[in-house]
C-alpha cells in the first residue's frame, strides 16, 4: 500500500521580480548599400512619415533590394527605441512611465506544496503582466500595441514544477501592415509579424527560474528593485524572419 500523500501547508514568500522588455538603439547598425534615396527620404521630417505611411498601406514605395527592406527595419526599430531601466527600479515607476514593450512583475506567496509538486499558490497585488505602446518614427506619439489573449496568464504549469506568469503582445495593426509590406509581400491575408514575450517562473521553493522570452528585445531582470541580469537583444535579421507562430502558449511553459 502506497503512504498517504503528504501535503504541507506552507508559506513561502517569493521575491518582487520584474522583467521589463526593451529595444536598446545601440546594437541595431544600418546595412551599407541601401539606396541613397530610402536614406535621405527616412532622414526628411516632412517625407519620413509619408512614406512610412504608404507602407502601412501596402505600397513598398522606395523598397528595391533586400537591402533596402534590412535598412527599413533597422531605421523603424532605432527610431522607436525605449531607454534603458538601469541598474535599480522602483517598479510603479518604471510601469507608469510605460517606456518599454513589456512590463512583467510577479510576486507570489506558494501556500501548498504536496509530493513535490506546488498545489496552490497566492499572487501579491502588485502583479501585473502589460504590454506597452509603441513610439512612432519620424513622430510624436505612439501606438497600442495588439495583446495576445494569453497576456496575463498566471497559473501552476501542468507538471507542477512552477508558478508563472506570462506577458505577451506585439506591436498594433498599423504596425503590423508596415512590417507585412516591408517582410512579408506576398502574405495575403493575417500578419507575419512575430509575437514578443516574457515568463517570470518561480519553483516550489520560491527560487526565481530563468526568464522564457523571445529572441527579441532586450530584457531586464529585477529581484526587489534590483537588477540582477540583463538578457540581450538578438539579431534584428534573424527575428524579423519569424512570424506570427512565433509565440507562447501557456501549454508550453515549463
Amino acid at each position: 500500500m502506497n503512504p498517504p500523500a503528504q501535503a504541507f501547508p506552507i508559506g513561502i514568500e517569493t521575491p518582487d521580480a520584474v522583467a521589463v522588455g526593451w529595444i536598446d538603439p545601440q546594437p541595431i547598425e544600418f546595412p551599407s548599400g541601401a539606396s541613397l534615396s530610402l536614406v535621405i527620404t527616412l532622414s526628411d521630417l516632412i517625407e519620413c512619415p509619408a512614406v512610412i505611411g504608404l507602407w502601412s498601406v501596402g505600397v513598398p514605395t522606395e523598397i528595391e533590394t533586400p537591402t533596402d527592406v534590412r535598412y527599413a527595419n533597422a531605421f523603424l526599430m532605432k527610431n522607436s527605441a525605449n531607454s534603458d531601466p538601469g541598474q535599480s527600479i522602483d517598479p510603479d515607476v518604471v510601469r507608469s512611465n510605460g517606456d518599454w514593450r513589456l512590463f512583467n512583475r510577479l510576486k507570489v506567496r506558494i501556500t501548498e506544496v504536496r509530493d513535490g509538486r506546488i498545489r496552490a499558490f497566492v499572487a501579491n497585488g502588485v502583479s501585473r503582466a502589460l504590454v506597452g505602446r509603441t513610439p512612432i518614427p519620424c513622430l510624436v506619439g505612439s501606438a497600442a500595441p495588439q495583446v495576445h489573449f494569453q497576456n496575463g496568464a498566471r497559473a501552476i504549469n501542468s507538471t507542477g514544477r512552477i508558478v508563472f506568469q506570462m506577458s505577451q503582445g506585439r506591436v498594433g495593426m498599423t504596425g503590423q501592415e508596415v512590417d507585412r509590406t516591408l517582410n512579408y509581400p506576398d502574405l495575403r491575408l493575417g500578419s507575419g509579424t512575430p509575437w514578443i514575450w516574457s515568463i517570470l517562473r518561480f519553483d516550489k521553493t520560491g527560487s526565481l527560474l530563468a526568464l522564457d522570452s523571445q529572441i527579441f528585445p532586450t530584457y531586464s531582470i529585477f529581484l526587489d528593485g534590483q537588477l540582477v541580469q540583463t538578457i540581450r537583444q538578438g539579431d534584428l535579421d534573424f527575428f524579423v524572419i519569424h512570424d506570427e507562430t512565433s509565440q507562447r502558449r501557456v501549454d508550453q511553459i515549463q
